[in-house]
């Protein structure tokens, strides 16, 4: 246990049994896929979201004409609205856990267990769109793979909407655990608040963002301290560590652009309370 873990513990007693999950398919597992929602997925983000993909990505297209892949889709909470229309729905992601909570919220739409940077996890030419939403491009040490398979399964014309943020500027506390809504600390704060703190009935949850000055990785930090460590396998912590990668915001559109992409609209969410976040649309 590091230093900074045992400083953002409630106590830092030797005794304690904690277990630690850094391989992505590990950390979003059935207890992380329960609280996904609620940490992540605000209705007032999706709304919004919602609303900017209906005018910027869908609005132009016959319904019979659409097929939308959700990359890296998790809960898939866009999915839920999406469902209500008629439109063809698509959505991936590497954990089975996350998948199973997506399919409750869409019987129509079919979910895939697979992993977007494997070129041949679908067809070429095959989707009308594309969304890789919620931080999720992060995620990948090597994101022109990722962005070149989108490419190659997108069909001539087709639309590819991406979350990007200013890495140095965007307010990493959580949406579940800011004290009012479309509220940013950062305004009121002297040195940029990178932690968030939740309470649930059984377990209290917190996470820190760490960027690193000098290169372009950052790690995402959560503790789940359990309140009765007898109902889960003896631990008394969970940690999830996540690693990223996230270099500037014009560097990740040089990296979309090189892979063929061209930039259509640029959607700032400071309008919904999410200052140096952005809706990014592009088309092939």
């Amino acid at each position: 246990m590091s230093k900074l873990d045992k400083e953002y513990f409630d106590n830092d007693e030797t005794g304690e049994k904690t277990i630690t999950f850094e391989d992505p398919s590990d950390i979003y597992d059935d207890f992380y896929a329960k609280i996904y929602d609620q940490l992540f997925s605000t209705p007032e983000r999706i709304s919004f979201e919602k609303t900017m993909i209906e005018a910027n990505a869908l609005a132009a297209w016959p319904i019979a004409e659409t097929k939308i892949l959700d990359a890296c889709c998790g809960t898939s909470p866009h999915s839920e609205w999406l469902c209500k229309t008629e439109v063809d729905i698509v959505g991936v992601d590497i954990s089975e856990a996350m998948l199973t909570r997506a399919r409750q919220k869409c019987s129509r739409a079919r979910f895939y267990r697979g992993d977007v940077s494997r070129t041949e996890t679908f067809p070429p030419k095959t989707f009308s769109h594309a969304m890789l939403l919620y931080f999720s491009i992060y995620q990948f040490q090597n994101p022109k793979l990722v962005f070149d398979n989108l490419y190659t399964w997108m069909k001539p014309g087709g639309v590819l909407v991406v979350h990007l943020v200013n890495p140095d500027k965007f307010d990493p506390i959580l949406d579940a655990a800011s004290p009012f809504v479309a509220f940013s600390l950062q305004k009121y704060s002297k040195e940029r608040v990178m932690d968030s703190e939740i309470s649930f009935d059984q377990f209290n949850y917190k996470s820190r963002f760490i960027k690193d000055k000098e290169k372009e990785g950052a790690t995402f930090e959560e503790i789940v301290t359990y309140q009765d460590p007898s109902k889960n396998e003896g631990n008394k912590y969970r940690e999830n560590k996540h690693r990223m990668f996230m270099p500037s915001l014009d560097a990740m559109m040089d990296i979309i652009a090189s892979s063929g992409f061209s930039r259509h609209e640029m959607v700032d969410m400071v309008t919904a309370g999410f200052e140096y976040q952005y809706l990014m649309f592009f088309t092939k």
